[in-house]
């Protein structure tokens, strides 16, 4: 791949910063079916809120480009892809069935556009993270699911991670990703808090990795 250098551009467009620093795309895809409704999605809600501010705060908040997706029985763009500096007050609802498949068939192909333009505008960038949220216990068209992400993942052109909430089936996580945790109640504070810290962490200090929540347990999950 060839990038074209730019000469001092503090603002290349209106969602790309810094344009001569590499940039790290983290797209969150969030599970709001009816099975969502009430505790879970009001800890979901607050938890990515949090998030959204910490990393907002962190000296990689203008590199840091985030995406949200939520998906029930279709899948909807909550937060487009932009720099962590731009503040969104992220609000969900939980409704309908679950529609995994719209929701990472939506995120991949948001993750495709963003890397095209960042290759148009000539501005380098880390390979791009999917996280998956969700206490899916079942997909009609699994098969359809695997070939989708493993078309990418093989290829190295994304990394996947689930994070399995209570009442997920982590056979269909595992059949999509090696990168599996659960988390064993709907306290996600500490959840968000370490996802938001970890991967500013990890890009300022590479190979080394906090500890996981004491309610988040791996299954595997060593990719960090």
């Amino acid at each position: 791949m060839k990038f074209v250098p730019f000469q001092n551009d503090d603002t290349l467009c209106n969602d790309i910063l810094c344009p001569n620093k590499p940039h790290i795309p983290l797209l969150f895809v969030v599970d709001t079916a009816g099975s969502m409704h009430g505790e879970p999605i009001r800890s979901l809600e607050i938890g990515i809120n949090k998030l959204c501010k910490l990393l907002s705060e962190s000296e990689l908040a203008k590199v840091i480009d985030l995406a949200i997706i939520s998906f029930s029985d279709h899948a909807e763009i909550v937060r487009p892809f932009s720099p962590s500096s731009v503040e969104y007050e992220i609000a969900l609802t939980a409704y309908g069935i679950t529609s995994l498949q719209d929701g990472l068939q939506t995120a991949l192909h948001e993750v495709y556009k963003r890397k095209r333009k960042y290759m148009e505008l000539g501005v380098q960038y880390y390979k791009p993270k999917i996280i998956l949220i969700t206490d899916c216990n079942f997909v009609d068209s699994l098969s359809v699911v695997q070939n989708m992400v493993e078309n990418q993942t093989i290829n190295n052109k994304i990394s996947l991670f689930a994070i399995g909430l209570p009442g997920c089936n982590n056979n269909i996580l595992q059949a999509i990703t090696k990168y599996v945790v659960n988390i064993d109640n709907y306290d996600m504070d500490e959840l968000f808090y370490y996802l938001g810290h970890e991967f500013i962490y990890h890009h300022q200090n590479p190979g080394q990795n906090p500890e996981l929540p004491q309610n988040v347990h791996v299954v595997p999950f060593d990719e960090w």
